[in-house]
């Protein structure tokens, strides 16, 4: 009788361990899944808004359509593109630092949030140094490609991006890219003097993990792009870049490619 209460026991308690188990697998599997439909959804969400602004990811034409982006929201105040990078994405500004990180331009709950300016920043680059924000995910969206800068040959590949206001068209060309703490001068947006700019530049330089291919002066406008780093607690990586306004040329190049594009639809 003894032996087989004890294997009733026993019985009964491997029964609770594989219904925990079981328990653990199906919360678990029910967590990815819903991780991985939200990257589906921000993804399928950030497509619509492509359409919205006629951006074509594979023909950047500078061409953005800022009066459909805000009738769905009025603080879209620019877009950010990267070739052959998934970096095509409109670029917002709130009245803090965390609207923008849960929510996209349509005013919902996302995870992956809205590429947003500073708002410590004045509005169009009115500033020596603004500062756009984005989250790191882990499938590579937003600014997950950030950390690639790590690598020279991705940098030599992709040391220019594009930046487009209402009032301008922006090559932004990388200067220098590193890892620096959350609260470090590298968030400065203003600067007292000339003096105060030039010690922010050399800083900059100074720091960089990578060889850059540009330089800057202080009569320039800078664009640090940030984002999460896992290297300590609350690191950042930041690819800091100079606003070079594209020529009469290059718009009127955009525009004549984008009229064809729309005519093809």
């Amino acid at each position: 009788m003894k032996k087989r209460k004890k294997g009733g026991a026993r019985d009964a308690a491997y029964k609770v361990i594989i219904v925990a188990l079981v328990g653990i697998i199906a919360v678990s599997g029910y967590k990815v899944a819903t991780g991985l439909w939200g990257y589906y959804s921000d993804r399928q969400d950030y497509k619509k808004v492509e359409k919205t602004a006629k951006v074509d990811p594979d023909q950047f034409t500078g061409v953005i359509d800022f009066d459909a982006l805000h009738d769905i929201d009025p603080n879209v105040a620019g877009w950010l593109y990267s070739k052959d990078t998934i970096i095509n994405y409109p670029v917002a500004k709130g009245a803090d630092n965390d609207y923008y990180l849960h929510h996209n331009i349509y005013g919902e709950a996302a995870g992956a949030g809205t590429l947003f300016i500073d708002c410590n920043n004045q509005d169009d680059l009115g500033d020596f140094n603004t500062i756009i924000y984005g989250h790191h995910m882990k499938d590579g969206s937003m600014f997950g490609s950030l950390q690639s800068y790590k690598e020279q040959d991705y940098y030599d590949q992709h040391s220019q991006l594009e930046y487009v206001t209402p009032t301008g068209k922006y090559h932004l060309q990388v200067i220098s890219f590193y890892t620096t703490p959350a609260v470090s001068d590298t968030y400065k947006t203003s600067f007292a003097d000339d003096q105060a700019k030039q010690d922010f530049l050399d800083m900059t330089v100074s720091k960089s993990e990578i060889t850059p291919k540009y330089t800057a002066t202080i009569s320039d406008k800078l664009i640090t792009l940030s984002t999460c780093a896992y290297e300590y607690d609350q690191a950042r990586y930041v690819a800091v870049c100079k606003a070079v306004p594209w020529t009469k040329k290059e718009i009127a190049k955009g525009e004549k490619l984008q009229k064809q594009i729309d005519a093809q639809k």
